[in-house]
């Protein structure tokens, strides 16, 4: 009987996912529905998958110095949490969002590289600097959209206004390295890495973190800032039977979070080696040990210094193309202009395939904050409930993207009726 009971459950199911529905609001696939997400990965520009995986790792460092773009080596992290809820009726939808946001980017000069393919040449100093951005931060995400009438037809709009709290800042570091080797034997060799950390909470929680791994949570969270606001907004208009286009902002602030506790993690370290050889030095006299000077030090400064924190600007278009005027197959592209520590660009292009809306399989390949980003993903709809999972491969470089150097993983669980 539990069997009989169960197949019908399933069936009926099944039918109320095929069963034709009433438009709702941005094509939502539920009226009401509550979601949770999780997103997560890594990358670099460098060392791909095949790289690592197999019984003898060889790195050839000459052929990297040469592949290597100017800005060096690219590491790069992700991660967002949170949960939706949305209400979509057919002229007016409205949700909000509530989740926690993770980034971070850096970088390793090109000259290191070329330093160890290619050594120093005698009495030339060689060397660069380095560059780490990273932001974590809570963000309450509110939307509301309708449907507005025009003499061209009708357009929907939606405005997303968001509030945002950063928890840690850090960006303008002053990472240097020099390397240079005499004639005469002598040798020099520095690096300076002056990193200001920003965050909600004294900064001694910082230097507790780092050497001892120890976080006071409890204080950590008792003095979060008020946060930020901005608006983000977008609106699409059918052109034709097959074609949508769009236009999108997001993030124009209003009024930026402030943060204002700063500790200056500051790393010094400095190796000379006196000349090896001299008119009065027996070559068997020599130990090398001897002849080199070795200093480091790592200081914490702890200051205030009152700093605006934005979220990435961006400005856009894109469309939504439909060969057979239907769901069965779009493509999706898109070309955005970003600003956010320096101008650049994100595109992109989604192809997505719909079987009824129960299931829903996608392949893009995205230009998205300086990341090469290539996804595949698959949606199972049953109406009340909905499960997403997505794959990508991740990297600076594109060629990288595609060969395991980076991997990225979306998980998702949707709600509703």
């Amino acid at each position: 009987m539990k069997r009989i009971i169960t197949c019908i459950l399933l069936a009926l199911l099944v039918l109320s996912s095929l069963t034709a529905q009433s438009a709702r609001f941005g094509d939502a696939r539920r009226y009401f529905e509550l979601g949770v997400r999780g997103n997560g990965g890594f990358s670099n520009n460098v060392i791909a998958a095949s790289d690592i995986f197999q019984e003898v790792i060889v790195i050839d460092l000459v052929q990297l110095s040469k592949d290597l773009p100017e800005e060096g080596i690219v590491f790069s992290m992700e991660a967002d949490t949170g949960f939706d809820l949305s209400l979509n009726l057919k002229n007016f939808g409205a949700g909000l969002s509530f989740g926690v946001e993770t980034s971070g980017y850096g970088t390793i000069p090109k000259g290191i590289v070329d330093l160890l393919a290619e050594g120093n040449r005698l009495d030339e100093t060689n060397s660069g600097n380095a560059e780490i951005i990273a932001d974590v931060r809570m963000v309450l995400d509110t939307w509301f959209g309708t449907r507005v009438s025009t003499p061209f037809g009708k357009i929907n709009l939606r405005v997303n206004p968001g509030y945002y709290v950063p928890l840690l800042h850090i960006a303008d570091t002053d990472i240097q390295y020099s390397f240079r080797t005499n004639s005469d034997g002598s040798m020099e060799a520095r690096s300076v890495m002056d990193i200001p950390v920003y965050t909600s909470f004294s900064g001694t929680l910082v230097e507790d973190a780092i050497e001892n791994g120890d976080f006071d949570a409890a204080s950590a969270f008792s003095g979060i800032p008020a946060g930020g606001l901005d608006l983000s907004a977008e609106a699409d208009y059918k052109l034709f039977s097959f074609l949508t286009v769009g236009a999108r902002v997001k993030s124009i602030p209003f009024i930026p979070a402030v943060m204002k506790n700063r500790t200056r993690v500051i790393v010094t370290n400095e190796a000379v080696m006196t000349p090896l050889l001299s008119d009065e030095t027996d070559v068997d006299d020599i130990n090398v040990d001897d002849q080199i000077t070795t200093t480091e030090s790592t200081e914490y400064v702890y200051d205030t210094k009152e700093i605006r924190v934005l979220r990435p600007f961006k400005l856009g278009v894109n469309a939504v193309y439909a060969p057979f005027s239907n769901k069965l197959l779009t493509l999706h592209p898109n070309l955005d202009l970003a600003v956010y520590q320096g101008v650049y660009a994100d595109v992109g292009l989604k192809v997505q395939v719909s079987l009824a809306d129960l299931l829903i399989l996608k392949l893009s390949t995205n230009l998205e904050d300086r990341l090469w980003k290539q996804q595949a993903g698959i949606i199972l709809n049953a109406r009340v409930i909905e499960l997403e999972a997505a794959f990508a491969g991740t990297s600076a470089s594109f060629t990288k993207s595609f060969q395991g150097a980076g991997t990225s993983l979306l998980l998702a669980v949707r709600m509703g009726f």
